[in-house]
């Protein structure tokens, strides 16, 4: 009978731990954390209220993907390749994180695109996301996954997009992924 009191009171005591444990799983991100990030599914856009600038995830074309798959022979470049200018072309990576930054010139573009290539795998994810500091407004976060293209733009076909962008991958460990960086009047 003594055993079975010390079983019900062990059993009591978890039960009432779990039940404490519970808001703690249950708080989101604090609300400064969160304030300046924007979270984008396959096809969504947002325009940041201060800067005016559009970020979009949209799909890689057909043409997206054989420009990857000429730009897969591990040749990193800077410069113009007809209208547009790359700061990193068909560069590999290959491991769960990357991180790198660019910053973003008026004189190029107001189009900044971060195009993204996943070797397919069957449990395996890429999730991108761009830091932007643009001169005169607040920083921003952008997170998307998956295969696709990531755009910040503005709407003004005279101003360009200037500032900082920190670009970084954060994958499955076997994942392989190539990626192109670039900016172009549109």
């Amino acid at each position: 009978m003594k055993k079975i009191r010390k079983l019900t009171s062990l059993l009591l005591v978890l039960v009432m731990s779990l039940a404490l444990a519970v808001p703690c799983f249950a708080a989101g991100p604090a609300a400064d954390d969160e304030r300046n990030s924007v979270y984008l599914e396959m096809g969504d856009s947002y325009t940041d209220p201060e800067s005016g600038m559009t970020f979009s995830f949209m799909p890689l074309d057909d043409s997206d993907i054989a420009e990857m798959n000429a730009a897969k022979s591990g040749i990193a470049l800077a410069g113009m390749i007809g209208n547009r200018y790359y700061y990193a072309r068909g560069v590999e990576i290959m491991g769960s994180s990357y991180n790198c930054t660019y910053t973003a010139e008026k004189i190029y573009g107001n189009y900044f695109e971060v195009r993204i290539d996943n070797e397919p795998l069957t449990n395996g994810y890429v999730r991108a996301r761009l830091h932007c500091t643009y001169p005169g407004t607040t920083d921003i976060d952008v997170s998307c996954g998956r295969t696709g293209k990531l755009v910040v733009h503005t709407y003004d076909s005279q101003l360009g997009v200037s500032g900082d962008i920190g670009f970084s991958l954060v994958g499955h460990p076997e994942l392989r992924t190539w990626y192109d960086v670039y900016q172009y009047w549109g």
